[in-house]
């Protein structure tokens, strides 16, 4: 299986018939492994050998539903789950320009083909937004990918990059910051400032953001540990939503998905998408609470499913954030809670800090934009 690193999968028809996919393996295509024991007769938690709706080989167990699903319908699964989960939370209106955040891993590569397909049967515009934060070894090769599935399914695509938006790459700003911020806390920062910007410009009604189901448990958690009630209120804000005082409304019609589903159906549908993992995201608490859950869902099949939707149930009871203190920021014209806002305030002592970095004679040098490097995404 390590030929296959790096490579772009085949479809599933090229597998032997006994190959199965387990699902608590995705992440990387190296790490996809077969399981020969349920198919061919092997110990399992479930007593067919077979796809449970007709006499198709399996391509994937899983626990939570104690089901095998062959390649037809796992497939029509996930695309009737994305279809629901629109309809259900009311997502989408007619004629609705939907923007779609596409950063060229799976998820949003994902979710831009089901957006193709859907706008085939629905009155739909479609604009594929990506941020390049410049991230050496990880982001070139991400949006390459990007640019390339968005010309092939004929989405427009807006490219909007921090170096060009704000003078700095990510590299550089997490070398001059040191240990002051972790470089998720300002990538995140800056990449929803710079989605809403590129959204607004483009006429966008509603962004579309490739969160999973695994997403949605593991945001839900980190807010928990935070004690972030307000957080937690604004993760049903999407139901419906208008534009509120700036803001493009957010939907995630991926939400009731997980994530080694998404990352199966990219391979059985030959998407190719990059699995590389960001080098700065091993910094970040996301990782170990990624970390607990898959542990949980290891021996307690179900537990990220219970999670998300305990998450969606209790931000329904909380009181909502309001957004009557909102105003414009003085610099950029954004939604702010104060006289500028979080991104504005960000880039100015990131400028301050590399002010002080080049009168003492580091400047732009190649030492400030090394970043770490990038590393394939492990279980």
């Amino acid at each position: 299986m390590s030929s296959m690193k790096g490579k772009r999968l085949k479809s599933s028809k090229s597998y032997s018939a006994d190959r199965m996919w387990k699902p608590d393996i995705f992440l990387h295509p190296a790490e996809f492994k077969p399981t020969r024991g349920a198919v061919n007769g092997g110990a399992s938690s479930s007593p067919a050998q077979h796809c449970a709706y007709c006499a198709g080989e399996p391509v994937i167990y899983n626990p939570y539903s104690s089901q095998h699903l062959c390649e037809k319908h796992f497939c029509e699964g996930v695309e009737r789950r994305f279809k629901l989960t629109i309809r259900t939370h009311k997502m989408l209106s007619k004629n609705d320009h939907i923007g779609i955040a596409l950063s060229g891993g799976k998820d949003s590569s994902v979710m831009l083909h089901l957006f193709r397909m859907l706008s085939k049967s629905l009155p739909l515009k479609l604009t594929a937004i990506t941020i390049d934060e410049g991230i050496k070894g990880y982001r070139p090769h991400t949006l390459a990918v990007a640019k390339k599935e968005a010309k092939r399914l004929r989405v427009p695509l807006i490219v909007s990059s921090f170096e060009k938006e704000y003078g700095f790459s990510l590299d550089r700003a997490v070398a001059v910051s040191k240990k002051a911020a972790l470089p998720c806390s300002f990538c995140g920062v800056f990449r929803r400032h710079l989605l809403n910007r590129a959204a607004k410009k483009a006429g966008v009604k509603k962004l579309a953001i490739g969160h999973n189901l695994d997403d949605m448990a593991q945001t839900f958690l980190m807010n928990v540990f935070r004690n972030d009630t307000a957080h937690i209120s604004r993760m049903m804000a999407f139901e419906g939503a208008p534009a509120n005082r700036g803001f493009v409304p957010r939907i995630r019609p991926l939400m009731d998905i997980p994530e080694k589903e998404i990352a199966l159906y990219s391979v059985l549908k030959g998407i190719p998408i990059h699995f590389q993992q960001c080098p700065y995201a091993t910094t970040a608490l996301r990782q170990k609470v990624r970390d607990m859950l898959n542990s949980f869902e290891d021996s307690q099949p179900g537990t990220k499913i219970r999670v998300a939707k305990s998450a969606l149930e209790i931000s329904r009871l909380l009181p909502a954030a309001s957004a009557a203190s909102l105003r414009e920021c003085k610099e950029c014209g954004e939604p702010s809670s104060s006289e500028y806002c979080m991104a504005c305030r960000m880039v100015e002592g990131l400028r301050e800090k590399m002010g002080r970095a080049k009168h003492a004679g580091i400047g732009k040098s190649e030492k400030m934009g090394k970043a770490p490097k990038a590393r394939q995404r492990k279980k």
